[in-house]
């Protein structure tokens, strides 16, 4: 652990080093999704849901606007789905569309499920952390209230976030 960030938290969120261009894509994908959208991700990770359209809301929005919802030329297209671990398969997303539109689509979409998953694992270690967070202040400040343990979330939270950005910012 370093700076009181894990060092798979690390690895995932600012590693320099990529096996290739596309994996460094997807990886910085994910990792601005997360820290760019705080707000939306806050309320989720003190409730302990999990990185889930059902109980994130706005998060089917916010994926499709930020991540999926583009347009890929043929050679940048072939790119991603050249490289993508997760090509998309569900042909109904392309029915109907011509050659290039359905290239481009199931490039858009197999690039979503691959900033997904590593959303969703950046997601998850966040949320970790700031179980962990908590705890520690828990056991050095016992709690008399329910207004003292929101008082011990938002600090917990609040830390989490500002860890992981001093963190970012000083690669």
């Amino acid at each position: 652990m370093r700076d009181g960030v894990s060092d798979e938290l690390i690895d995932q969120l600012i590693n320099a080093e990529y096996p290739d261009l596309y994996t460094q894509r997807v990886y910085e994908e994910a990792r601005d999704l997360i820290l760019d959208n705080k707000d939306t991700f806050k309320q989720p990770m003190i409730n302990n849901k999990s990185f889930s359209l059902d109980e994130i809301d706005s998060l089917d929005r916010l994926f499709h606007e930020t991540v999926v919802d583009r347009d890929y030329n043929l050679k940048e297209a072939l790119f991603i789905i050249t490289n993508t671990e997760n090509e998309e398969t569900d042909e109904g997303l392309w029915e109907g569309l011509d050659w290039r539109e359905t290239v481009s689509t199931i490039a858009a979409y197999s690039y979503g499920n691959d900033v997904w998953l590593n959303a969703e694992k950046l997601y998850n270690i966040c949320k970790t952390r700031y179980e962990d967070l908590l705890d520690k202040l828990c056991s050095d400040q016992p709690l008399d209230n329910l207004e003292g343990l929101e008082e011990l979330e938002t600090k917990a939270i609040q830390r989490m976030w500002e860890e992981l950005d001093e963190r970012i910012l000083r690669v």
